[in-house]
């Protein structure tokens, strides 16, 4: 597992998985599944170290939401690259006001970082081994130059079509 940031690959990365019979140091940056986060909260809230929070598709996340201001790290999970589920709950976190790390992780390969990037993401889980090729040999993928539907970051119409967009800047 390798994670890519758009600044290339983070060499350590400090969090780890919290599972329900796992103890915790209090200190260590750690990741919990919705259910642990809501059977822990108060347990979670109060300790030493950063909490993130792993949001699988089809989740009920409603009342999470809310509180993902508390959270340093929400890492959304792509069980195979064609759930497109993540990429809507990076956009509602995105606008919503969430400011953390979003993270993609699972099934996160090359040609998806793109439209990842575009919907929030700024850290990705990498596994597939073309990829991870792919990004050390490239590092950068291209961004989307056109595109029909707005991104995180702001778009701004093409010419005399409302419809089509470029990023702004």
């Amino acid at each position: 597992m390798a994670i890519w940031t758009r600044h290339g690959f983070k060499d350590i990365d400090p969090w780890r998985p919290l599972a329900p019979g796992d103890l915790d140091d209090g200190v260590s940056p750690v990741v919990v599944g919705a259910a642990l986060w809501r059977e822990r909260a108060e347990a979670l809230t109060t300790r030493e170290g950063p909490v993130g929070l792993r949001i699988e598709p089809g989740e009920e996340v409603g009342d999470l939401v809310a509180l993902s201001r508390r959270f340093a790290l929400i890492a959304l999970a792509f069980p195979k690259f064609a759930d497109g589920r993540p990429y809507s709950t990076a956009r509602l976190l995105r606008r919503r006001g969430y400011e953390g790390e979003l993270r993609a992780v699972g099934d996160v390969v090359y040609d998806s970082l793109p439209h990842m990037m575009r919907c929030g993401f700024d850290s990705f889980e990498v596994t597939d081994p073309r990829s991870l090729a792919t990004l050390r040999r490239v590092n950068a993928p291209a961004a989307v130059a056109l595109h029909y539907q707005p991104g995180f970051s702001g778009d701004v119409a093409v010419g005399g079509r409302p419809w089509l967009r470029r990023p702004a800047g």
